[in-house]
């Protein structure tokens, strides 16, 4: 399938052919893999698909394309889908396309809608409470050892692999311009102001 390809896919389950999914975007290639990426790690944001996935395996389901489209008939042409052939693994029953990394498009009526709703809102002292117990329970040694034991050995997305000679040239490369740029007196800082912040904290 050619890169940038939009229009309208499936994944199916080999063992049962009747669960499958519906779902649109404006590059199917990009999106499919994303959708293999996420299943993999188990982060998929729909838990049937992730749930029979982990029951059957990666290999259960099958990508395919359906239908070719504009990007503006995405999300119509996917509405028909969903009426006709009723999907089992759909969440909701509304088209709602997605682009290359899988975000809902959000309409500007939408982002508009949103904004007011939020204005005024202030959050409660004991949602702020809830949130600060959170962040304190990240910071434990017995939630960094479960993170630890999540990642490790075969579980983690890198196992097994390598960098080929190519990307780490690549890498070394970059990291010898990074470096020959900071000596000569020129500014490297990146953009993101809150790691500009962190360095400062680190050199402190």
């Amino acid at each position: 399938m050619n890169k940038g390809v939009s229009g309208i896919y499936e994944i199916r389950s080999i063992a049962k052919p009747e669960m499958f999914y519906i779902g649109s975007s404006n590059d199917i290639r990009a999106r499919i893999n994303q959708h293999r990426l996420q299943l993999r790690k188990r982060t998929h944001f729909n838990p049937k698909l992730q749930r029979h996935r982990d029951e059957y395996g990666t290999y259960d389901l099958v990508f395919n394309a359906l239908a070719c489209c504009d990007e503006c008939n995405l999300k119509a042409l996917e509405q028909h889908f969903i009426d006709v052939l009723i999907p089992t693994f759909n969440i909701s029953k509304t088209a709602e396309w997605h682009g290359i990394k899988g975000k809902r498009v959000i309409t500007v009526e939408e982002r508009k809608n949103r904004s007011i709703s939020h204005m005024g809102h202030s959050v409660s002292e004991e949602t702020r409470r809830k949130l600060s117990e959170k962040g304190k329970l990240r910071a434990t040694d017995e939630f960094r050892q479960k993170i630890s034991d999540r990642m490790s050995g075969g579980k983690h997305p890198m196992f097994g692999k390598h960098w080929s000679q190519e990307a780490r040239d690549k890498i070394g490369a970059g990291r010898r311009l990074y470096y020959e740029k900071k000596r000569k007196g020129f500014d490297v800082e990146p953009k993101d102001k809150n790691q500009k912040a962190r360095r400062k904290e680190k050199k402190k």
